[in-house]
């Protein structure tokens, strides 16, 4: 493991000064700026004292937090980020992977955009919003779907969230809809997606 590039995250996740961190593990700043810096290796307790402090949920980044509680969640959602003009899962939900439309997704693979006619037009409008850089509030959405001869008609909502080294994620929570409450919300707007805009 790089120990002084772990370091280096830690502290700048966390904010922390060398001295503080030199502190939490009970050694001096100048030893940790020599591990940060590559000129020395921590001894095999100090190495254990450093994988307790990293793993400490206390320290974890709140997108860290974010994936943990997609991941076991019940309802339909998940956590995507943009990647070399992709778009990735990160966190997908145990609500998600039980739906059968959804269940063959892993992530790390592209953001299926077949789903429905209307997906690879959302994921479109969605990358082209702005949400990814910090400008749009959440995009809502409403589109229908059919699998296997069955129609399903959904809700979204898109928020972005800012996480370690300025990277910016999207948390998506779906929500099957019954046909009558997709006919309300497409008579109670202007269009089928609605970016709320940042002023």
């Amino acid at each position: 493991m790089n120990w002084g590039a772990e370091l280096r995250a830690f502290r700048r996740r966390t904010g922390l000064k060398q001295e503080t961190l030199a502190d939490l593990l009970h050694v001096s700043q100048a030893y940790i700026s020599r591990i940060e810096g590559g000129s020395a290796e921590p001894k095999a307790n100090l190495e254990n004292r450093i994988q307790a402090l990293l793993s400490d949920p206390s320290y974890l980044d709140v997108i860290e937090f974010a994936l943990k509680s997609v991941r076991v969640s019940p309802l339909m959602t998940c956590i995507i980020r943009p990647d070399d003009g992709e778009v990735r899962y990160v966190a997908i939900s145990a609500g998600m992977r039980n739906h059968p439309r959804f269940s063959s997704i892993g992530e790390g693979q592209v953001v299926d955009t077949q789903i429905s006619a209307q997906g690879q037009q959302l994921l479109a409008i969605i990358k082209e919003s702005g949400i990814f850089s910090g400008h749009v509030e959440a995009v809502d959405a409403i589109w229908h779907s059919e699998y296997e001869g069955v129609k399903d008609y959904w809700h979204g909502v898109y928020t972005p969230m800012r996480g370690r080294e300025a990277d910016w994620y999207l948390h998506v929570a779906i929500d099957r809809i019954c046909a009558d409450r997709f006919s309300q919300l497409e008579n109670g707007r202007e269009g089928w997606v609605r970016i709320t805009s940042i002023h």
